[in-house]
C-alpha cells in the first residue's frame, strides 16, 4: 500500500457476519487502521495448556476423527473430554 494512500477500503462501521468480519480482515491489515484499536489496561488471563503427543492406532485416529465431526466439535476437544470423563470414572 502506498504510504500517501490513507486507505484501500474504508472501514466498516459493523459486520452482518462472523464470515464478513473475517472475510474482511483476511484481505486487511490492522496496521492500515490504527485508528479502530485502542489499548486496554486489563489484564489477560490465559488458562495453561501442556500438549502431549500421543500416538494412536490409524483405527482409533479415524474412529476419533469421525466422531469429533459428527458432534462439530475438534478431535484435541473430543480427545480431552473423553478423557477427562474416563478420570472422573475412575476416582
Amino acid at each position: 500500500m502506498a504510504k500517501n494512500k490513507k486507505h484501500a477500503d474504508a472501514l466498516p462501521k459493523s459486520f452482518q457476519t462472523i464470515e464478513e468480519f473475517v472475510e474482511f480482515w483476511d484481505t486487511h491489515s490492522t496496521a492500515d487502521y490504527p485508528e479502530a484499536f485502542r489499548e486496554i489496561q486489563e489484564p489477560v488471563h490465559l488458562r495453561e495448556r501442556r500438549y502431549y503427543r500421543v500416538a494412536l492406532s490409524a483405527r482409533v485416529g479415524k474412529k476419533l476423527a469421525k466422531q469429533a465431526a459428527a458432534k462439530g466439535v475438534t478431535l484435541d476437544k473430543l480427545v480431552n473430554q473423553m478423557l477427562a470423563e474416563e478420570l472422573r470414572r475412575a476416582h
